[in-house]
């Protein structure tokens, strides 16, 4: 019996098995993360449903599809499996992480009985019984999900025969499964795409009907869309290199028309106490000031009108919570300072209706697990230099420092927007990749190849890791 006891056990178990295997033991590994979504998706489930449940579907549906049916979709399914294993390794690697050691070590012991890649990818998800964590979990997902009247029983169904495993399940359909991998509709709404996957299902699953025409593939020159985002400190669009890039600063809004003067002059004289204040070195022994200042530096810009109004806020914050502590790490006068500028932050970005509207949206205290998660991936994205361009990982690092549990704040309502901050940023920049996965994919799909595979399996086995296997008890 295979002993994996820590994650080097579990990466010198995977180096010797086949490429299917690593495969099937990451996909199972981020199918069992997939229900701790649904704390993220409360906060704008209709909204959250396209950006990040529908992707990480369609992200797991590949190579669960290759698992399950090794031989089948075509020659280019074999040119996709190298990557697959790294990415499905990854996603094992990240479960034994979150502690669910105990679900990896059964499914490596199946194979190590006999069982093929294909028998494992069939067995029910969860071989022991399941906690009732995870039930709660699941079942405040799909009654989101389908409460948005959306076809998203295409998916709950998909999901629901996932966990009861072949035997019990639905009946098998290769042809369908292969279908709903390659349905084209890659930049439409989820109640588009869960449409088109209904219709298959009716088409397999149904006595057979008269034809209907079929849509024609999309234009290969369409750009693709981010789905909308909702004001953070990192929003990302796609750059023509493939990667993701933090979006330009939002132009200031129709409530700051005809004050943009008035505006521009505080900006300035703002920037003037910041240079002040920096002049002073006041962070020289008090890291927390130090990074917090840097990061209100960058924020701030150079010019008023490439400054970032969120992140400004967001590390103003910081600099307030650290200013109530000041008299603790600084002598009188360097306290004295600090206070006036965070009296000065305050006034100043509570002129911009971005800021006041940003605040207003009903940041309620996130569960800890959520923020953890959020802070654990916005430190892995250096990591990724395949999927995110380097302008946007010293933003994620700024905020997964801000939540880090050594750097708590001072007010609860300020800690609770910054934590709130984490995770909107965390579902921007997957919003983001899960776009980028999906215009790949939508190339396989469209040349009639599931090469798909590699930029989905990557996307979807990691995301679905950090997002919810560190809540899995």
């Amino acid at each position: 019996m295979v002993s994996i006891k820590n994650e080097a056990d579990l990466l010198s178990w995977l180096n010797d098995q086949p490429d299917a295997v690593a495969r099937v033991i990451g996909t199972r590994a981020a199918l069992s993360a997939l229900p701790y979504l649904a704390s993220y998706v409360a906060g704008d489930p209709k909204t959250r449903a396209t950006a990040i449940v529908l992707p990480c579907f369609r992200a797991v549906a590949p190579p669960w599809f290759a698992g399950t049916w090794p031989n089948q979709g075509g020659g280019d399914l074999d040119a996709a499996r190298a990557a697959a294993r790294d990415a499905a390794g990854a996603a094992a690697r990240a479960a034994a992480r979150a502690a669910a050691w105990a679900r990896v070590q059964m499914d490596a012991n199946s194979i190590d009985a006999g069982y093929s890649a294909s028998d494992l990818a069939n067995e029910p998800l969860m071989r022991t019984r399941r906690s009732k964590r995870f039930d709660a979990a699941w079942s405040e997902l799909k009654d989101m999900l389908l409460g948005l009247d959306q076809d998203w029983h295409v998916w709950t169904d998909w999901y629901e025969d996932r966990l009861a495993g072949a035997a019990m399940g639905r009946r098998l359909i290769p042809e369908l499964e292969l279908d709903r991998i390659l349905v084209p509709d890659f930049d439409a709404p989820a109640a588009e795409v869960n449409a088109t996957i209904a219709a298959l299902e009716k088409q397999y699953r149904e006595p057979p009907q008269e034809e209907a025409a079929l849509e024609p593939p999309p234009d290969p020159d369409t750009p693709t869309t981010i789905p909308d985002q909702p004001p953070a400190v990192i929003e990302v669009t796609l750059g023509d290199d493939g990667l993701l890039h933090r979006a330009p600063p939002r132009g200031l809004g129709e409530g700051n028309a005809g004050r943009e003067e008035v505006l521009r002059q505080a900006w300035q004289a703002h920037r003037a106490h910041l240079d002040a204040l920096m002049a002073l070195d006041p962070g020289r022994n008090w890291p927390a000031l130090q990074s917090a200042l840097a990061a209100y530096d960058q924020a701030m810009g150079t010019a008023y009108d490439s400054f970032r109004v969120i992140e400004l806020g967001f590390h103003g914050l910081r600099i307030i919570s650290l200013a109530e502590r000041s008299d603790e790490f600084l002598m009188a006068d360097g306290a004295a300072e600090l206070q006036s500028f965070a009296m000065a932050h305050g006034l100043h970005i509570n002129q911009f209706d971005e800021w006041t509207d940003y605040l207003a949206k009903g940041r309620g205290k996130p569960p800890p697990g959520a923020v953890r998660a959020a802070e654990s991936f916005l430190r892995q994205t250096v990591d990724h230099p395949e999927i995110i361009a380097e302008d946007i990982t010293p933003a994620a690092m700024m905020i997964a420092e801000a939540v880090a549990p050594e750097n708590q704040l001072a007010a609860d309502e300020t800690e609770s927007t910054v934590k709130a901050e984490a995770i909107n940023s965390t579902g921007n920049i997957l919003a983001g990749a899960a776009a980028g996965y999906l215009k790949d994919l939508a190339g396989g799909a469209r040349s009639g190849s599931i090469k798909g595979v590699e930029a989905g399996t990557k996307l979807g086995t990691q995301a679905l890791v950090l997002l919810g296997l560190k809540e899995v008890a």
